[in-house]
């Protein structure tokens, strides 16, 4: 026994094993000390450094959690069982990511991750201090637990360990931001399916949001933000109801990409529900409690003064992320990156008026614009015109490559 050496107390282990006392007989506490008779002989201090060096050698076994699950696991002094901790962070907007192996023997997450690698979101000390808040984003997570719905990303278990709160979930290989990067179509074995399996996925986010946006419950309180006011009345023996959610935050960098088994292209699933938010009304607006102005909807910036949000931006957003990634697919890279320059350069009037010191528009990157009059007046958004150019080559594309498979 390992504990043995640390306290310079080896020649004990053949006692131990004499008496059937191993590891996994560990850990003791000061009434499994007196009953044991290993520790007879063993000083106070011997038998305290014991008590406080085993902890050392104690690797926690993580449980998949499910959908029951109503708080975060807490682990007191065991180790965490990881065999490698990439300590180089990816930032986000309510926790830092980091990579972590998981020892095979002290988990069991099989059923949903066949590898070792995972993904652990150590949230921000302010925003799990704000138990609110921690609390809504896992409550969101462990309903779609499990393998919930296919293009979800599922939470394996949530914990705190050393005054932190950590998510732990199965390792993509990329965003779907890197996977336009760092892949072409053209270069793809696969080339003749790419396009299937793009609309495919499409249609499979459209589904997980969907899912998202309308939840069936039969105890959704923990979904909802207490502030709101909003309360659902007690369920009923088998009785369910609806509760309305949106994600608030979509974009290629919340959608990941899990590769297949064999010559399977995979799956994309979305994730990051940090900003996501549910209300008991079908029309409910919110406050956001974050999102990329890439991809925000007109009515969020030009329809409501208090900058409001709802499911339907959410639409919005898919849509403008659908065009991506069906542009990326039928034509490549390069007009992927020429549709998201022009769009970046496309004039804005209606946004910050006429700048001053150049004479020209200011320029967003949203995929709407918004006309101004001379008397700045903002008339009703539209979809910016390369978009709508690259809509209609892309819709001619896909119909000459369907006539020719």
């Amino acid at each position: 026994m390992a504990i043995l050496v640390l306290i310079d107390r080896p020649a004990k282990i053949r006692l131990f094993l004499e008496h059937g006392t191993s590891d996994t007989s560990l850990p003791f506490d000061q009434k499994g000390v007196e009953a044991s008779e290993c520790f007879k002989s063993w000083s106070r201090l011997t038998v305290s450094r014991f008590l406080e060096r085993q902890w050392e050698v104690i690797p926690y076994f993580f449980n998949q959690m499910n959908r029951t699950t109503r708080e975060p696991i807490k682990i007191g002094r065991h180790i965490l069982p990881f065999l490698f901790f990439d300590k180089s962070r990816h930032e986000g907007a309510t926790g830092e990511i980091y990579r972590a192996d998981i020892h095979a023997q002290q988990h069991d997450f099989k059923k949903l991750s066949k590898s070792r690698h995972f993904i652990i979101k150590r949230l921000h000390k302010d925003y799990c201090e704000s138990r609110t808040s921690f609390k809504r984003e896992f409550a969101v997570l462990r309903r779609f637990s499990n393998n919930a719905h296919p293009h979800i990303v599922s939470l394996l278990v949530a914990y705190e360990h050393s005054g932190s709160c950590h998510f732990v979930f199965p390792e993509a290989n990329s965003t779907l931001a890197e996977f336009w990067s760092s892949s072409s179509p053209f270069e793809s074995k696969q080339e003749g399916q790419l396009l299937p399996w793009m609309v495919q996925q499409c249609r499979g986010l459209a589904a997980g949001l969907s899912r998202l946006h309308r939840h069936e419950t039969s105890s959704g309180r923990s979904l909802l933000n207490p502030s709101s006011g909003l309360t659902l009345k007690k369920a009923k023996s088998n009785e369910h109801f609806e509760i309305y959610g949106w994600h608030g935050d979509i974009k290629p960098e919340n959608i990941l990409w899990f590769p297949g088994p064999g010559k399977e292209m995979g799956t994309l699933k979305i994730a990051d529900f940090g900003t996501a938010q549910f209300s008991i009304k079908l029309r409910s607006h919110r406050k956001p409690l974050g999102y990329s102005p890439t991809y925000s909807a007109p009515e969020f910036k030009f329809r409501n003064p208090e900058n409001l949000i709802n499911a339907l931006c959410d639409v919005w957003a898919l849509g403008c992320v659908y065009l991506e990634a069906l542009t990326w697919a039928i034509a490549g890279r390069k007009l992927h990156d020429h549709l998201m320059q022009s769009i970046k350069e496309a004039p804005d009037p209606g946004w910050y008026g006429e700048s001053e010191s150049s004479g020209k528009w200011w320029r967003t990157d949203f995929f709407f614009m918004t006309p101004c009059n001379s008397d700045g007046e903002k008339g009703t958004p539209f979809v910016k015109p390369i978009v709508t150019e690259i809509c209609c080559v892309g819709t001619r594309a896909a119909l000459i490559l369907a006539e020719v498979s």
